[in-house]
């Protein structure tokens, strides 16, 4: 007699994932009020909200490897990526690190200058507070933190609310007169250091990162000199 074996299929437990999320403000102080971080299972509708003091739970999530998304309005936003929940009755526990608030100051007009040798930037503040910049230029027009050909990190300071950032041509870029050239501003809050790895471009990205000002499109000029 012949027995035939049904073969069941497995069904993986779903579980949840708990975490903590701390809010750094523009002064560097972190928050007593850490809620309203909406916290997303990418893919799918799995979410969960903070509340004050940061924890929060996602709950019947099925087994796998996610990215997990943490964003707030005025705080940017985080990606904890291929984090690996193996599902059970335990809940698995995820490190998060600090979110910081974003800049409250704008860049109000910008005067670009480029040519074959040197780079001059021109431009206002909003307030007089100083900002720490992230200053991504390309070749093309997607230009942006995660696609340009080299880029300027600094801090202009709080005297007056004008700034200028000069640099002549070391090896940077080997633009063409005529060549059309797309420059991007972000300001990054001044106490956040490091930021999140993105894996997929191997590079340190600021969870405070904002556009401040519309991309600009400059014409490479000759050397003046």
């Amino acid at each position: 007699m012949n027995t035939a074996c049904s073969k069941k299929d497995y069904i993986y437990p779903e579980g949840s994932i708990v975490g903590f999320i701390r809010l750094i403000d523009t002064n560097g102080k972190m928050l007593t009020d850490n809620s309203g971080v909406i916290v997303t299972v990418e893919g799918t509708n799995i979410n969960a909200i903070t509340n004050e003091i940061g924890r929060f739970e996602l709950v019947d999530v099925p087994v796998g490897t996610y990215n997990i998304v943490c964003e707030k309005n005025n705080f940017g936003s985080y990606i904890y990526e291929s984090f690996q929940f193996i599902g059970g009755d335990v809940p698995a526990f995820i490190y998060m690190p600090k979110i910081y608030q974003q800049s409250e100051v704008e860049v109000t007009n910008v005067d670009i200058d480029i040519t074959e040798s040197e780079i001059e930037i021109r431009g206002g503040l909003s307030e007089s507070k100083g900002l720490r910049f992230f200053i991504c230029i390309g070749n093309q027009e997607d230009v942006s933190f995660l696609n340009y050909d080299f880029a300027y990190r600094g801090y202009w300071t709080g005297v007056g609310s004008e700034f200028n950032l000069y640099d002549s041509n070391d090896g940077k870029y080997h633009y063409s007169a005529g060549e059309r050239v797309y420059v991007i501003i972000y300001s990054v809050n001044a106490y956040e250091e490091y930021g999140f790895l993105n894996k997929a471009i191997d590079e340190y990205i600021y969870t405070s990162l904002k556009q401040t000002y519309n991309r600009v499109e400059v014409v490479v000029e000759k050397s003046k000199s």
